[in-house]
């Protein structure tokens, strides 16, 4: 007996090449010509048609974008040589799978968020920050409100802006909105919206509140303790200064936490100064 399987869903396995029966030879045995076939648990072992091994090609395309798992590991010798040998397919470059096979899987995943959030009320929050190389990066997150328990978010926007103000914030409120719902916004739906304490954010959420007359703008209470801790910071300068001389002695001196290793090797090295702390 000479077989390979593999699992593609649950309740089914392919089989791709060589012979097999069971050691009370219940079932017939099955040759297999090359064509991937299929066993159900209730059907005998039979060709798949090429529905199935659209399907089985498709899963595995879901199986990268669901892991996180880079496109370009197709291109691979080894992984691409495996994936052609299990699915008997011709595996496309990345390109091709990016052009024509991730807009499907989008669109799928789109619309199982769609069911989802329908009628509901739901909350948004938009955040911005720098990268490495200097541009403005938005996410747009939705989540849903539930009466007894947290709903699911879902990150439906991630944006470059040419620049952060409250212009650019007001357009990018609305795509995540026009994605969940295409056909006709529900503006009173929109019950939350939470940002940071920005000005061009709180200048953003008040132009919005024309259209989303429901929604009630909350700033982040981080910024807002940040803030408190940076005013009672001011008013401590000697303490601001202390903190200020022990990252001079040791975070921007690797010179001296070396010396203080090797004179106090059972030591721990003090904790990182926090400023607000």
């Amino acid at each position: 007996m000479d077989f390979e399987f593999l699992m593609v869903k649950r309740t089914s396995i392919v089989v791709f090449s060589g012979a097999m029966s069971n050691s009370l030879e219940t079932f017939e045995v099955s040759k297999l010509e090359g064509r991937p076939s299929l066993l159900p648990i209730d059907e005998k072992s039979r060709p798949m048609i090429e529905k199935e091994l659209q399907i089985a090609v498709k899963e595995i395309k879901i199986i990268f974008t669901s892991a996180n798992i880079p496109l370009n590991k197709v291109k691979n010798a080894i992984f691409r040589d495996f994936l052609e040998k299990y699915t008997r397919k011709k595996i496309p470059d990345e390109s091709a799978i990016r052009k024509n096979y991730l807009s499907e899987c989008y669109q799928e995943t789109m619309n199982k968020i769609r069911s989802y959030v329908t009628d509901k009320k739901i909350w948004v929050s938009i955040d911005e920050t720098t990268d490495c190389e200097g541009r403005y990066i938005a996410n747009a997150v939705v989540g849903i409100l539930e009466k007894n328990e947290s709903g699911k978010i879902f990150l439906l926007t991630l944006e470059q802006l040419e620049r952060a103000n409250f212009s650019t914030i007001s357009k990018l409120f609305d795509k995540p909105m026009n994605l969940v719902w295409p056909n006709d916004v529900l503006h009173d739906n929109v019950l939350l919206f939470l940002t940071d304490a920005a000005p061009y954010m709180v200048k953003a959420a008040n132009s919005l509140k024309a259209l989303y007359s429901k929604m009630v703008h909350v700033t982040c209470l981080a910024h807002a303790h940040h803030r408190v801790d940076e005013k009672i910071r001011g008013s401590f300068k000697k303490v601001d200064e202390l903190i200020s001389n022990a990252k001079k002695v040791f975070l921007k001196a690797p010179s001296r936490i070396q010396i203080f290793k090797d004179e106090a090797p059972a030591v721990p090295l003090p904790p990182t100064p926090v400023i607000t702390r």
